[in-house]
């Protein structure tokens, strides 16, 4: 929120996936995982493949169920928490979309 986001949905679910948190700023969505580790990097390693794939999947799909947001731009970004230390990583990987 601190960057200018809006938080449309936390822990949302569908039958795809979970996505940790749905924020807009704007024309940008952003689908974000939040890992928790004990140290930064390993949060910021443990989204391998398989969760990219899930978040991506769960956006299709939470896209296609709202249509007013289908013209944003989306961006994937990872939440890294250790302890009490945050790491934000924007665009952390690209989707086919």
């Amino acid at each position: 929120m601190l960057k200018g986001f809006v938080i449309l949905e936390r822990r949302m679910k569908n039958p795809a996936g979970e996505i940790d948190l749905v924020a807009r700023r704007g024309a940008l969505l952003a689908f974000v995982e939040v890992k928790a580790r004990g140290r930064l990097d390993d949060a910021v390693e443990a989204v391998g493949p398989r969760n990219r794939a899930r978040v991506a999947a769960a956006a299709d799909l939470y896209l296609s169920r709202r249509r007013a947001l289908a013209e944003c731009m989306r961006r994937y970004d990872i939440i890294a928490v250790a302890g009490w230390r945050l790491r934000h990583v924007p665009d952390a990987w690209r989707d086919r979309a």
